[in-house]
Formats: structure tokens, C-alpha cells, sequence
């Protein structure tokens, strides 16, 4: 005669057995003791006291409980909820219908997919790609071998890995350091407490608070502020929709454009044209490959802009705080100075590159004739 036990209104069959040879099929069962199953487990919902190790592959229907850890050799497909109450560990992939809830540490070997809200108390590898149609809270450290995606927000407590590419509908906070391998797009805001790098385009729709140095292999977008700590690296172009605060030094390979204020500690490069919202003060060099706009511009240690100069309010160029400056370092060169109300340092115009000259034949009263440039008077 078979035992059974009533859990939240489900009458559920009592497994007492510690080993099972072979494959395992049941409806809603209830194994009582640290159970091993030689074969596969299909089961319409589990309950396990304690630990369960499957040496192939397991497949609930509905809901999965475990007390202890979960090992399991095969793949994992769980209909419905999942809760591991320990560690959990998959050889293959890994798909949960709802949410899931594990206790301490998780490995999945292949990709995972959760329908709804993921939970992991300690650390997550994930050997592929790994999808969660909610939030995902992760305690410790995360890697993931492929992309990832998160439906809402997301919050890693240590440092972040990941492979391919990442996007996350909502905000995403980790702890420590992130790697991303490709693009990134994150739809609110984002805050990671010190290094990050990510291989291709970034895209942030909020605010963006890096506590320590930042490279982007490709351009940025960032929606509102934008803080970093020490220095930062973009290998595109960079958009800030709000102000802009860099610690060390700074450099952007292509156009920057910053809405509002921006402030950086060391030197600054940009490799195209640069247009700022309203202030800006550059703790060292400046370097602007295109045209610079600005409402107005502080820059302690010389100033090179290729293009137009445009500034609309006051310009000190080779004001240091911390050390005497050259003539050099006192001084803005750039192509064709447009306005600037200069209030220290000088102003050197080279000519706009490409910048095509006339020329002109001009024969005097004796009937000499030369050649001269037009030039503005």
C-alpha cells in the first residue's frame, strides 16, 4: 500500500528509498530521505526533503522542491516554480517555466532559461546563454558563457562576466567589477563599483555611476549623468544626455556630446568634434579632433581643437592648480577661433584643415605682375 502526504492541499506518494536503479516516473512524489536515482526522473511536481542527485537527465511537470542541494547530470526542465533550498548544479541546459529560488551557489553546463524571476544566494555560471523574463538577483559573482538577457532588473552582488552581449530592460547594479564581451544595453540605470569593460556598443537609458575605470569598444549612449571614477576609454562616439564626471583622464575616438556640465580630472582627447551642453574644465590637456562647442571652457594645461572654436561665455586656458605651466600650456590653438571671451592664456589660429585658399594675379601700375593670397580684412 502506498503512503502518501498532504503538502498545500496536494496529496503527494512518500518515496522512503535512498537509491533507485534505472529511470524514475511518478506523479507528485515526496522522497523522504537524500535520494539517488541512477537514471532519468520525469515527475509530474517533486518534493525532496533533503538532496537529490539525478545521474541523467530531469523533467518536472509542475513544481520542484528541494530541501538540500540538487545535482543533476543531464539536462533540467521544470514546468512550473523551482526552490533549492542548497547548491544546485546541471550538466546540461536548464529551463524553469516560473521563478526559481537557490539557496546557495548554481551551474548550469549549458544555457538557462527562467520564464519569471531568478534568485541565487550565492554564485552563477552559466556555460551558455542564459535568458530570465524578470529580475535576477545574484549574491556573489556571475559568469555566463554566451549573451544574457533580463526582462526587469538586475543586481550582482560581486563581479559580472559575461561572454556576448547583455541586455537588461531595467536597471543593473554590481558590486564589484563587469565584462561584457559584446554590445550592452541596459534600460534604466546602471551602477558598478569599480571596473568596467565592455567589447562593443553600450547603451544606457538613466543614469551611469562606474566607481573605477571604464573602456567601451565601441560608442556610448548614455541617457541622463554620467560618474566615473577614475579614467574612461570609448572607442566610438559618446552621447551623455545630462552632465558628465570623469576622476583621471579621458578619450573618445570619435564626436562626444554631453548635455549639460562636464568635469574631467586629467587630460582629455576626443578624435572628432566635441559639443558641451554648458561648462567644462579639463584638469590637464585638451585634444579635439573636430569642432568644440561650449558655454565655457576651463583647460589647465593647453588647449588643441583642429576645427571651429566656439564658446560663448568665458575661456581660461593654463590655469593649474597644482604646478607652473609654459607658454605652451597657456596657450589655444586652434583652427579658426569663432568667439570666447579669454580671460587667461592666448589664442593661436592655424587655418581649418582642407581649407582652400584663393589666389589671386594682380598686375601693378609699372606692369608687374604678382601673386598673392585674399585674406579677410
Amino acid at each position: 500500500m502506498k503512503t502518501t502526504k498532504n503538502i498545500g492541499g496536494i496529496e503527494y506518494e512518500v518515496i522512503t528509498k535512498t537509491k533507485i536503479e534505472g529511470d524514475f516516473v511518478g506523479g507528485c512524489v515526496y522522497f523522504e530521505n537524500d535520494i539517488e536515482i541512477t537514471g532519468s526522473l520525469y515527475a509530474g511536481r517533486v518534493y525532496a526533503e533533503k538532496s537529490i542527485y539525478v545521474h541523467k537527465d530531469y523533467v518536472v511537470e509542475k513544481s520542484d522542491r528541494v530541501g538540500g542541494s540538487q545535482k543533476v547530470g543531464g539536462s533540467q526542465k521544470v514546468g512550473g516554480s523551482q526552490k533549492v533550498g542548497e547548491w544546485q548544479k546541471v550538466g546540461g541546459w536548464q529551463e524553469v517555466g516560473e521563478w526559481q529560488k537557490v539557496g546557495e551557489w548554481q551551474e548550469v553546463g549549458e544555457w538557462q532559461k527562467v520564464g519569471e524571476w531568478q534568485e541565487v544566494g550565492g554564485s552563477q555560471k552559466v556555460g551558455g546563454s542564459q535568458k530570465v523574463g524578470e529580475w535576477q538577483k545574484v549574491g556573489e559573482w556571475q559568469e555566463v558563457g554566451g549573451s544574457q538577457k533580463v526582462g526587469e532588473w538586475q543586481k550582482v552582488g560581486e563581479w559580472q562576466e559575461v561572454v556576448g552581449s547583455q541586455k537588461v530592460g531595467g536597471s543593473q547594479e554590481v558590486g564589484w567589477s563587469q565584462e561584457v564581451g559584446e554590445w550592452q544595453k541596459v534600460g534604466e540605470w546602471q551602477k558598478v563599483g569599480e571596473w568596467q569593460k565592455v567589447g562593443g556598443l553600450q547603451e544606457v537609458g538613466g543614469s551611469q555611476k562606474v566607481g573605477g575605470s571604464q573602456k567601451v569598444g565601441g560608442s556610448q549612449e548614455v541617457g541622463e549623468w554620467q560618474k566615473v571614477g577614475e579614467w574612461q576609454e570609448v572607442v566610438g562616439s559618446q552621447k551623455v544626455g545630462g552632465s558628465q564626471k570623469v576622476g583621471g583622464w579621458q578619450e573618445v575616438g570619435e564626436w562626444q556630446k554631453v548635455g549639460e556640465w562636464q568635469e574631467v580630472g586629467g587630460s582629455q582627447k576626443v578624435g572628432g568634434s566635441q559639443e558641451v551642453g554648458e561648462w567644462q574644465k579639463v584638469g590637464g590637456s585638451q585634444k579635439v579632433g573636430g569642432d568644440l562647442t561650449a558655454d565655457s571652457s576651463r583647460i589647465s594645461l593647453g588647449s588643441n581643437v583642429v576645427g571651429k572654436y566656439t564658446v560663448t561665455g568665458k575661456v581660461f586656458i593654463g590655469v593649474c592648480e597644482w604646478r607652473e605651466t609654459s607658454e605652451e600650456e597657456e596657450t589655444l590653438q586652434c583652427g579658426k577661433f569663432v568667439s570666447g571671451d579669454v580671460k587667461y592664456g592666448k589664442v593661436k589660429e592655424i587655418g581649418l584643415p582642407n581649407e582652400t585658399k584663393k589666389t589671386v594675379k594682380i598686375k601693378l601700375k609699372g606692369g608687374e605682375v604678382v601673386e598673392g593670397e585674399i585674406v579677410e580684412g
